[in-house]
């Protein structure tokens, strides 16, 4: 590749595809929080198989996207100072679908005490508690679970902790995320959702095949503030550096040298995101479509980055 950085044909591309899927990757695709607790054995668990029901694909059922918030919103607060709790919540609220708690520990205790303060939050919540805390006259069944209770009864899903029938807790489960997706929650559809500029950073990376970290950030940051207006964590650079990190982390990237490629975790990942969405077909029309127009410059010996 040529050492010089066209930047009026990588934003051109970026922009292309920024303007054809994003909007596709933010509501298109069903994607919920799954919280309880977070074990460090990520291969059992209850929740860990919860997790693996949920995203199964079915003949009648694409599955949703799962996502546990701690890999998340642990990154972003230990990246960007600035944000706080209630930050981090709202962009919670705007990001999936639905969030599903399991009463479990502690932590998601405090998480559904502080959710259900949120009026965007607690439209989406969906609970899952031991049937043996069910008569109890406790503040936390009295207080967030009643008034979850009180808006739909359904959202409050009791289950067997020892002998759970996962296949019914699953079809419940299901079944009031569904009725989240019929409502048509407002998903943001700015950079501000980190769940789609996380998949969309992916489909960057994988159109170009290898990018360089100056250029992604450069053309991302370009591209997107000026024609969707972001606020100001995008423009300080904050959101993308930390959904990075995040990739990273997750070995969905890798940095070889200066540049970033997708790892074959990465691809299967992306490969399962665009199944899941409603709009696959033009997803992926559109990423061969710049496939194409990258294979066709070079050809002609521009190189991108």
């Amino acid at each position: 590749m040529p050492v010089f950085i066209n930047e009026q044909n990588l934003e051109s591309i970026i922009l292309s595809l920024f303007e054809s899927t994003y909007r596709y990757i933010s509501k298109s695709t069903p994607s919920i929080f799954l919280i309880g607790s977070a074990l460090k054995n990520r291969t059992s668990g209850s929740r860990e198989k919860i997790r693996r029901l949920i995203e199964k694909r079915s003949p009648y059922h694409r599955g949703y996207e799962v996502y546990y918030p701690e890999d998340l919103f642990d990154e972003l607060m230990k990246s960007n100072k600035g944000f706080n709790l209630l930050d981090l919540e709202n962009m919670l609220a705007r990001s999936v679908h639905g969030i599903v708690i399991i009463l479990s520990s502690p932590g998601s205790i405090a998480e559904l005490g502080s959710f259900s303060n949120n009026e965007n939050l607690l439209s989406k919540l969906i609970v899952i508690v031991d049937k043996k805390y069910k008569n109890k006259n406790s503040f936390i069944m009295l207080g967030p679970v009643k008034l979850i209770k009180d808006r739909d009864k359904d959202r409050v899903i009791f289950y067997d902790s020892i002998n759970t029938d996962f296949p019914e807790l699953i079809n419940k489960i299901k079944k009031e995320l569904s009725k989240n997706i019929k409502t048509r929650f407002d998903i943001d559809e700015t950079v501000n959702n980190p769940i789609a500029l996380q998949i969309f950073i992916l489909f960057v990376i994988y159109v170009f095949e290898k990018i360089s970290r100056d250029s992604l950030r450069k053309a991302l940051k370009t591209i997107v503030g000026v024609k969707v207006g972001v606020e100001s964590s995008f423009e300080d650079d904050k959101l993308v550096g930390t959904i990075i990190k995040i990739l990273i982390k997750k070995n969905h990237i890798q940095l070889n040298g200066d540049k970033y490629v997708i790892t074959s975790i990465g691809k299967e990942e992306m490969k399962k995101t665009i199944g899941r969405s409603f709009s696959r077909f033009q997803i992926t029309k559109t990423l061969d479509e710049c496939r194409i127009r990258i294979l066709n410059l070079e050809r002609k010996g521009v190189k991108l980055n």
